[in-house]
């Protein structure tokens, strides 16, 4: 079972332009979670092309075996929460299947949810759901929705008086409708053959079909006065055709005329039939007379209901002229947003294109920096041999210093001279402390490796422009200090 899902079994024979509309009006419904399933009751008449261009789920072709029959077949092969049996001769209001669910949804513990109809133009079932009043007679079309859970299903044996036989059996299991107090759908009495009425078979007249209803259901049977009419109504097709609401329970208009009949003496076949119970007719027929004063009052409560909805749909009219007005403006302003979606779009296609420039300048940009880092890899490979170099300076610079101090004991003469030499040698150790911090944080500086790779550059040629003077001085001062040797020597000897 899906939940929320109306299944409409729509039984049909032998009426396929009649199935057509019905077809078209179930899926007009503005309630549309629902699946359709036709079960043809072996019909001598194709049926195909009725069917043809609907979303119908299912089509059924079964020997003819009759309307109840051919419900409870569809039944079985439906799956949803909600049962919509559909006559193939109805013109339903687009909205019925949304009230009825309403309806039922509103109140949860009834089985079933009913409305009135017009046959032939002229309004039933509008009645209150009455227990007592359905015993005595059928007023609810069987053109409703049931729970699926609630569903007993049709029984095959009853070929007359189907729904009534249905509504009496839930109502045995405790289960009630509910009224949806508005006209949803259409029918006819004058289209034939019907599946729903079953009546071909010999035998099956409305006072049989009662009899049998009332039996079943343990009710008391049709009076005879009522019998005798409807049995010279049965055997009547004038009187069929004129009193089509018989067929849907109704004997007011047939009472009637059974009652002109027999207080004015017209001439009519039926009048030895029905003369022994005109005293019976007459009450029958005031009685109804006496209920016209209630109708009245329901016509009253109608009008006033139809004021009001008049007064409603006034107040919808000026609220549809309102949302027209709403909408023009609407429409403008979907224009002029549209106007400003249409230059965002070639604005969008500007930056698209200033886009794809940058992606092409960061391209490059990207081979600059590789072309960078490999410069600085070459750099970084360079730095080791440079503080090689540096340490082998500071080797040969604490040499030399070491000469001096040999020097400056040698000849405690030069001292002052020697003084200045280990201070300018000083200043020369502070320079190359300073240089060596400089080459620590040469890793650090990054972005500006050239500069500073420059800068040192600059700095090592002055080094070694320095240690070229020095070496030069340190010749020269070898020079004297062998002219002082050899003085020394001369001196001695």
């Amino acid at each position: 079972m899906k939940k929320g899902l109306v299944s409409v079994i729509v039984p049909t024979y032998n009426r396929p332009e009649s199935l057509r509309r019905t077809l078209e009006s179930i899926f007009r419904q503005s309630y549309r979670n629902l699946e359709v399933i036709v079960v043809d009751d072996g019909s001598e008449v194709d049926i195909s092309r009725s069917v043809e261009g609907f979303p119908v789920r299912k089509v059924i072709r079964q020997k003819h075996a009759g309307a109840n029959t051919a419900r409870n077949r569809g039944f079985a092969l439906s799956r949803g929460e909600y049962l919509f049996i559909c006559d193939d001769d109805l013109e339903l209001e687009p909205h019925l299947l949304r009230k009825l669910v309403r309806a039922l949804k509103a109140k949860p513990r009834k089985a079933y949810a009913y409305c009135g109809f017009r046959v032939d133009g002229k309004v039933r079932g509008m009645g209150r759901f009455d227990p007592e009043r359905l015993r005595r007679k059928n007023y609810i079309s069987g053109v409703s929705l049931i729970r699926r859970s609630k569903f007993p299903g049709f029984d095959p044996g009853i070929r007359r008086l189907q729904d009534w036989d249905l509504w009496l059996t839930m109502l045995e299991r405790g289960e009630e409708g509910v009224q949806v107090p508005e006209v949803l759908f259409e029918t006819t009495l004058r289209n034939s053959p019907s599946i729903s009425d079953d009546s071909n078979p010999s035998g099956w007249t409305y006072a049989h079909a009662y009899r049998v209803v009332a039996r079943k259901h343990k009710l008391s049977h049709v009076p005879k006065p009522l019998e005798a009419l409807v049995r010279v109504y049965d055997s009547r097709q004038d009187l069929q055709e004129a009193y089509p609401e018989v067929r849907c329970g109704d004997y007011t208009q047939l009472i009637a005329w059974a009652y002109h009949v027999i207080t004015r003496g017209v001439s009519d076949e039926a009048f030895s039939d029905l003369r022994e119970y005109k005293k019976t007719y007459k009450e029958m027929h005031m009685k109804s007379l006496s209920s016209k004063g209630s109708t009245a009052a329901t016509i009253h409560r109608l009008q006033r209901q139809l004021k009001k909805r008049d007064a409603r749909i006034f107040k919808l009219q000026k609220e549809f002229e309102e949302r027209t007005q709403w909408t023009l403006k609407l429409q403008e302003e979907i224009k002029q947003r549209d106007a400003r979606i249409q230059d965002l779009d070639n604005t969008a296609s500007e930056w698209k294109g200033w886009i794809e420039s940058l992606k092409r300048e960061m391209e490059s940009r990207d081979s600059h920096i590789r072309r960078m880092r490999t410069t600085i890899d070459e750099w970084k490979n360079w730095i080791p041999r440079l503080q090689d170099e540096i340490r082998e300076l500071r080797t040969r610079a604490s040499n030399l210093q070491t000469e001096l101090e040999q020097v400056n004991r040698e000849f405690e003469e030069r001292t002052e001279w020697a003084l200045r030499l280990d201070k300018e040698v000083k200043e020369k150790d502070q320079r190359i402390v300073e240089l060596e911090k400089e080459i620590r944080h040469l890793a650090e500086w990054g972005q500006n490796l050239d500069k500073v790779v420059a800068e040192k550059d600059q700095t090592i040629k002055q080094l070694q422009k320095e240690l070229e003077e020095r070496t030069e001085w340190a010749k020269r001062l070898d020079a004297e200090i062998q002219s002082l040797r050899s003085q020394a020597r001369a001196t001695g000897n």
